[in-house]
């Protein structure tokens, strides 16, 4: 499964239980029941999206959006509603 931040460029600290560092991406390829962890610089104001590519888990809503200001604050996700 991929999980895909928009507008923004990440670095993966942990993926699959392993430590990196120096990985630099917008897309994350995991394996199943992985998990992954990456450090994100809020230098893009505004909505982004972050959601997985496979088109039923984005059906049942892993998608979400997040808005940040210039004079950021907090990240504010909103879920966006599954397409039923």
């Amino acid at each position: 499964m991929s999980r895909h931040l928009h507008r923004h460029s990440f670095e993966l600290t942990h993926i699959g239980g392993k430590a990196t560092s120096g990985v630099v991406r917008d897309v994350a390829m995991l394996g199943g029941f992985h998990k992954v962890a990456f450090d994100c610089v809020a230098a893009n104001p505004g909505l982004s999206l972050f959601h997985c590519h496979q088109q039923l888990h984005m059906d049942f809503g892993f998608m979400a959006l997040f808005d940040y200001g210039q004079s950021f604050q907090r990240a504010v996700w909103y879920l966006l509603q599954p397409l039923l």
